[in-house]
């Protein structure tokens, strides 16, 4: 190690030589190379950087505090616990750098370009990233608390666990990134586009999602208590268990959402809008006012109905198939009669090939002479085995008789309590 505080060492190529806790405070670097260097904790605090080439570097536990580099571009640093406090990078461009554990807090990062960095761990707490680019980065565990990130551009970038609580991240456009288990409490996303981005267990409690694009994003999970999501895009999304109490949804678009088990209880649904896709499968609708939101209140009784039929047919396997193939869970009874059609057809045609095993008092039946005994024999429920002359005759009105009996069973469902009722 040496001291070189404020020594002018511009324009020199110190490429590859090891500094290790060397002191570089104040000193002049314009245009100085040190790419390859190694720089384990060298001082290089309050050091004008900006046209210094650190390319390749080692900077370990170095201080880097109030530095000045602005518009510089280094690659492939290794800045692994440094201190970069107050740092200046404004248009700066950083490729492959990584920066675990580091410190950035209060750095100034405005419009600068971070391709494939790792910042797991980072401190970055106030940090400014307004009109960022950051491509494929990971800020896992990191905290980026109260920093300022209107309008930055996320692609590829993982934020699992880190801390954005009070952050400013308006207008910003994360491309296809995870939020797993990341705090976003009281976090302004206030018309930032998170279309497709994983939140699953994400807490957002009190964030601002106001007219933000949430459409097929994954918030299983995920606290959203007392979030603002007025106007919010959210069709499509996965909001499976997640908990939106107290939560604003004015205006919301639920199309074809998932809120199966969704805490729902306080929430604000003025104008929220939902279709049949739209699932609340035992979500918990309790202080709700749905107002004259009645497709809501429609969507929430038939997710809840639909509930109940899937424990009935768990409970009576048998008696369940038969409810939907006959009447389609109680929604499409037109289905009864059309079997009944198909029935006597079928009982026409078989009388008509074997005419010889039934005596209906006709000398030479036709084809509509056996359908009209068909139908006499299934709306009449007439005890008429004995019109059957042989074993086959008397098997088949025997058949026709019970499937009647059935059927009727089954009409007489739609007016009693044998099956859940649809509510109304």
């Amino acid at each position: 190690s040496c001291d070189l505080s404020g020594e002018d060492l511009s324009g020199l190529d110190l490429s590859g030589l090891d500094f290790t806790g060397s002191n570089f405070q104040r000193c002049k670097l314009f245009r100085t190379s040190l790419c390859g260097c190694n720089l384990t904790e060298c001082d290089f605090t309050s050091t004008f950087l900006a046209g210094t080439h650190l390319s390749g570097a080692i900077l370990r536990r170095a201080s880097l505090r109030n530095c000045r580099a602005d518009n510089v571009f280094w690659r492939d640093l290794d800045l692994e616990g440094a201190r970069l406090d107050n740092i200046n990078l404004r248009g700066a461009g950083l490729e492959r750098v990584r920066m675990r554990r580091v410190g950035l807090a209060g750095a100034d990062l405005t419009e600068c370009v971070l391709d494939h960095c790792r910042l797991y761990g980072a401190y970055m707490e106030g940090v400014t990233l307004t009109g960022a680019y950051l491509n494929e980065c990971r800020f896992g565990n990191a905290r980026l608390g109260n920093a300022e990130c209107e309008e930055v551009r996320f692609e590829r970038c993982t934020l699992d666990g880190a801390d954005l609580s009070g952050a400013d991240c308006s207008r910003t456009q994360f491309i296809q990134c995870t939020f797993v288990e990341t705090m976003l409490s009281g976090t302004d996303l206030t018309k930032s586009d998170l279309s497709h981005a994983s939140l699953d267990r994400a807490r957002l409690p009190g964030a601002r999602l106001a007219e933000c694009r949430l459409a097929g994003a994954s918030l299983v999970r995920a606290d959203l208590s007392r979030a603002c999501l007025q106007s919010a895009d959210l069709s499509k999304t996965k909001i499976a268990q997640a908990d939106l109490s107290r939560t604003d949804l004015r205006s919301a678009d639920l199309s074809g959402a998932d809120l199966q088990g969704a805490d729902l209880s306080g929430a604000d649904v003025v104008e929220t809008r939902v279709d049949d896709r739209t699932q609340f499968e035992a979500a918990k609708t309790i202080g709700v006012d749905f107002g004259t939101n009645w497709l809501m209140r429609q969507r929430v009784m038939e997710s809840s109905h639909n509930l109940t039929i899937r424990h009935f047919r768990r409970k009576h396997p048998l008696l369940g198939f038969c409810w939907w193939a006959l009447l389609g869970y109680g929604r499409r009874p037109g289905r009864l009669l059309a079997w009944g059609i198909i029935a006597v057809l079928f009982f026409a045609v078989v009388m008509s090939s074997r005419p010889g095993s039934f005596n209906f008092g006709q000398p030479a039946p036709g084809f509509v002479d056996h359908l009209r005994n068909s139908l006499a024999v299934f709306v009449t429920l007439d005890l008429a085995v004995d019109k059957g002359v042989d074993n086959f005759g008397r098997s088949v009105m025997l058949t026709e008789m019970l499937l009647s009996y059935l059927m009727l069973g089954f009409m007489a469902s739609l007016f009693s309590g044998i099956f859940p009722n649809t509510p109304e």
